[in-house]
């Protein structure tokens, strides 16, 4: 999808959809993005894009690029505060793999998400923001401080 129909397509839902919701804004904003021929992603990202014109692969390079420039290895622990996809988190588990990663989500849904696409890798720990809850290895306990 061109970017000028995706930006016309974005202003018709929201002219018939309207909301005073930044974050219904954003979801619609996240599918328009996500939703072209591929399957659908979590990604939330400006992007890097200086070799493709892919939003998917624009985003993988930007956490990409950020990795490299803090050369990141698997001797590394990371803290990913507020991530904003599961996809993000494959990156550094699954390409660069992190010997261990704490990711701390804004909602629960996020957390859902992560756990489902990212619950496997017994070097991720999952925190839910504010302090409400903690998963570790796919389990929610009550949150310790």
């Amino acid at each position: 999808m061109s970017g000028l129909m995706a930006q016309g397509l974005a202003l018709l839902i929201r002219i018939w959809w309207p909301s005073s919701s930044r974050e219904r804004e954003l979801k619609v904003d996240q599918w328009l993005l996500n939703n072209p021929l591929q399957p659908s992603s979590g990604w939330r990202l400006l992007g890097y894009w200086r070799d493709t014109s892919q939003y998917r692969q624009a985003c993988s390079e930007m956490a990409g690029l950020l990795a490299d420039k803090a050369c990141l290895s698997s001797q590394d622990e990371v803290l990913d505060v507020a991530f904003t996809s599961h996809d993000q988190l494959l990156v550094w588990l699954d390409y660069y793999q992190v010997q261990h990663l704490t990711a701390i989500a804004s909602d629960e849904q996020q957390m859902a998400q992560a756990l489902e696409h990212c619950g496997h890798f017994n070097t991720l720990k999952l925190v839910r923001g504010g302090g409400t809850s903690r998963w570790q290895n796919g389990q929610r306990r009550a949150a310790t401080s």
